[in-house]
């Protein structure tokens, strides 16, 4: 049986080629090797369209750690900021926008804090 589910944060726990010790990603799929698209470019694929070019690799499970969730009220914390950073950015700014519209993501997706 699998030990992440899909959507799952996980750490990174041995560096591998471009694929740094305690990097983090999302699992893409159900596997004992699963694709994970990490959140930094590492040259990798696109795990056959689950994930973006250059972030996608395979990582056996043992080499992965699940990423605990933060608490509600420090996620609830950090998507309040982020609504008011993207009310208060000009039109004009979209990478401001895209950069706090990932802080976001990231919030909703419980990753913690490093």
């Amino acid at each position: 049986m699998a030990k992440f589910k899909v959507g799952d944060r996980v750490r990174n726990l041995e560096e591998i080629g471009d694929i740094l010790h305690k990097m983090k990603g999302t699992v893409l799929e159900i596997s004992s090797v699963p694709y994970v698209e990490w959140d930094e470019e590492i040259g990798g694929h696109d795990a056959g369209g689950l994930g973006r070019a250059g972030y996608c690799h395979s990582q056996q499970e043992d080499l992965l750690e699940l990423v605990e969730p933060k608490s509600k009220a420090q996620t609830n914390q950090q998507i309040e900021l982020c609504k008011e950073i993207l009310r208060s950015l000009p039109h004009s700014s979209a990478h401001l926008r895209e950069v706090a519209s990932n802080i976001l993501i990231r919030a909703i997706q419980g990753e913690e804090n490093e």
